[in-house]
């Protein structure tokens, strides 16, 4: 991750919030994956998928892992940049 003029304790919080996105996926976990984001959060999938708020994008990402992407994992190896 590149530094940023974010505090420290952000670029922390932010790491940690990834990391949990990353472990979630690689068990299939929907909910887990949903967890940090909002009750209004609007995401969109790599396909286009729409999904509005943390139950709707649990619930989307439970179906792709649950077919498609079950077994599979979050691409962490791409730069991140805040």
């Amino acid at each position: 991750m590149r530094e940023t003029d974010l505090a420290a304790e952000d670029v922390s919080a932010l790491n940690d919030m990834l990391r949990n996105m990353e472990a979630s996926w690689a068990r299939g976990d929907g909910a887990g994956y949903a967890a940090d984001f909002t009750d209004d959060a609007r995401y969109v999938t790599a396909s286009g998928t729409r999904a509005v708020g943390r139950q709707d994008i649990a619930a989307t990402h439970q179906k792709i892992f649950d077919s498609a992407f079950r077994g599979t994992t979050l691409g962490v190896s791409y730069p991140v940049e805040l």
